[in-house]
């Protein structure tokens, strides 16, 4: 492959960007076609799907192959093999870098592996790469001596930061996330046809409102409300047609203002931490009425849109 280094990393992902088009459908006709596990279905995920994750991407291809160009003389994405790559994994080691950005790195270059291939394929080149034992022998010395996230996002007194948000749209919003744990996304748009009604946890046997938000890969899921937000929320909607959450710069700013003015840290918790507080508490009120321990991790999970439970873990136990 002839070229600059960021010409050629940007020639590989052109051609396994897929922007616009659904992850969660993708894994879906995975799931159908017989995946059965999470290893499987990635595997399989020969796309990147959002624009983030291909900058994200970009930026450590192009460091993989900077530093088999200055160390290995490797000017040639195509010649790349697992040798380069375990050198760079265990230069990050060495650098101490924190372990989630480790495996950022590990994951970028996993879909790497993936592009070469597809490139050796479609130009007739009969290349196979593979870097997965390099990268599984490195993950676990990294897991060994890389520094674990192991601190918190949830707010102190989230129902004291909730309570101070003058504004009536970003109070609801507030009680919203704290509430079910939706993302701040999920609330872009709410109208009538979102509104479910009421119902009964079936856990708790609580009385609750439901509100239906499509979350992330296009996933409908229904969000569990007391019944005072929920009212709050049918009456604003009655009032002003429509529940919008479009600047997310102010609402978070009328956080952070609830935050200071509470007593509390803001720093980078931002709204997000409100779904920690509220993965915290339900996994705390699902225990207290007899659930198990997998089985709350995995309700939690579900209320969550996530789509593995060792994500969950992380807002419940930091790691």
């Amino acid at each position: 492959m002839r070229g600059s280094v960021l010409g050629q990393v940007n020639a590989l992902l052109s051609n396994i960007t897929a922007f616009g088009t659904s992850k969660y459908e993708a894994k879906e006709a995975l799931r159908e076609s017989g995946a059965k596990t999470w290893h499987d279905i990635g595997k399989g995920l020969d796309k990147i799907f959002s624009y983030s994750t291909a900058n994200k991407y970009r930026e450590v291809w192009r460091e993989v192959l900077s530093y088999a160009k200055e160390n290995f003389k490797v000017k040639d994405a195509e010649k790349l093999n697992a040798d380069h790559i375990k050198a760079y994994l265990q230069n990050k080691i060495e650098g101490n870098v924190k372990y989630s950005t480790f495996q950022t790195y590990a994951s970028a270059i996993e879909k790497l592996e993936v592009a070469l291939n597809k490139w050796s394929k479609l130009y007739s080149k009969q290349n196979t790469y593979s870097f997965s034992d390099a990268i599984k022998d490195l993950r676990q010395t990294a897991s060994e001596r890389l520094e674990h996230f192991s601190g918190t996002r949830n707010y102190e007194n989230p129902k004291a930061i909730v309570s101070a948000i003058k504004d009536e749209r970003y109070s609801i919003a507030a009680h919203i996330q704290h509430e079910s744990g939706a993302r701040i996304d999920e609330m872009y748009k709410l109208t009538e046809k979102n509104l479910r009604g009421i119902s009964k946890d079936e856990y708790t046997q609580k009385d609750i409102g439901l509100v239906e938000v499509k979350g992330k890969g296009g996933k409908t899921r229904e969000l569990k409300l007391n019944i005072y937000t929920y009212e709050r929320l049918e009456s604003y909607i009655k009032q002003n047609a429509s529940f919008e959450l479009k600047d997310k710069d102010s609402y978070r700013s009328a956080i952070k203002d609830a935050a200071i003015n509470t007593g509390q840290a803001y720093d980078s918790r931002g709204s997000h931490g409100l779904r920690w507080n509220f993965a915290q508490e339900r996994f705390q009120e699902l225990q207290k009425n007899s659930i198990t321990y997998m089985q709350a991790i995995q309700i939690v999970s579900i209320e969550m849109g996530h789509n593995r439970p060792d994500i969950t873990e992380r807002y419940l136990f930091g790691k």
